[in-house]
């Protein structure tokens, strides 16, 4: 038979056996992984959405689509070409005023009520030899009203009975030919033309003479008597190498200097706050004519 301290170990092993079991059985115990399995892996972190854009508030008006862009404006129509230079017309060396110039006068302004004609003839060249033949021959000079073609009384040279030779200071003189020749500042006066003659009803001027200078005669200052445009007609002939232009000045009194006019000086803006003397208009050129007599009026105004 079995001593009763044996049964007692039997009884506590048994014992011993089943608490271990138990425990087992429930996961207890900090030992639990000690059997030399992994751990389980950490749960990965779940991504942050991305928030929407920001709506605008509601009370804010949606701007309006951009018009699209204008178009381009048209190019201007080019301008016109200049008239053509009348036939017979030439251009002699040195010249201040080339061709038909017209200012923005072509009325009489306000406070210019008086004019002059004036004619001024040259050879083409200065280094012209005194054999070259150089004649002008001018028969006639009329300032006229443009449209009725009515003179101006008082602006008229005829070289018919009893003429007047033009004599410097007054009436005519010659100029020394310097380039440009008749601008502003650039006279300079040589005295009377001595060539002068009258023939046949004409002021006979030998410009073979004088290649050096140029001749320039004018009308007595006349009194406008209407606020029109105004030409010049003329009655010449040319032979050679020479060459005759035509022109119109405004004057604000009849005698210079003279009260209130005592500013002779030029101004061609036609001021008379500075001056007494301003240009209405330049013609052409006009040269040989094989001697053959020719009217012209003068300037060409545009239609």
């Amino acid at each position: 038979m079995f001593s009763p301290g044996f049964i007692s170990r039997i009884s506590y092993l048994g014992l011993l056996s089943l608490t271990v079991a138990w425990v087992a059985a429930c996961g207890g115990g900090s030992d639990s992984g000690t059997d030399g399995a992994p751990p389980a892996p950490a749960p990965s972190p779940s991504p942050t959405p991305t928030p929407p854009p920001p709506s605008p508030p509601p009370d804010q008006p949606v701007p309006p689509p951009s018009p699209p862009p204008s178009p381009p404006p048209p190019a201007p129509p080019p301008s016109p070409p200049p008239p053509a230079a009348p036939a017979g017309t030439v251009v002699p060396a040195d010249v201040c005023h080339p061709s038909q110039r017209l200012s923005d006068y072509l009325v009489p302004p306000a406070g210019y009520q008086y004019a002059t004609a004036w004619s001024q003839t040259v050879t083409l060249t200065r280094a012209q030899p005194s054999s070259t033949t150089a004649l002008v021959r001018v028969h006639s000079i009329e300032l006229v009203e443009e449209g009725t073609g009515t003179p101006v009384p008082g602006a008229t040279l005829n070289y018919g009975p009893s003429p007047t030779l033009p004599s410097c200071p007054d009436t005519g003189c010659l100029y020394r030919r310097q380039p440009p020749y008749y601008c502003p500042g650039a006279d300079a006066v040589v005295g009377t033309n001595t060539t002068l003659t009258i023939d046949q009803g004409a002021l006979r001027i030998d410009m073979s003479r004088h290649p050096a200078e140029y001749f320039h005669w004018w009308t007595d200052r006349v009194q406008l008597v209407h606020p029109v445009r105004h030409r010049m007609r003329i009655t010449y002939s040319i032979t050679g190498d020479a060459a005759i232009q035509f022109g119109m000045d405004y004057w604000r009194c009849k005698w210079t200097p003279s009260e209130p006019c005592s500013r002779v000086e030029y101004n061609p803006r036609c001021n008379p706050a500075v001056s007494d003397n301003c240009e209405a208009w330049v013609s052409h050129w006009y040269g040989n004519t094989s001697g053959r007599q020719t009217t012209i009026t003068v300037p060409e105004y545009p239609r």
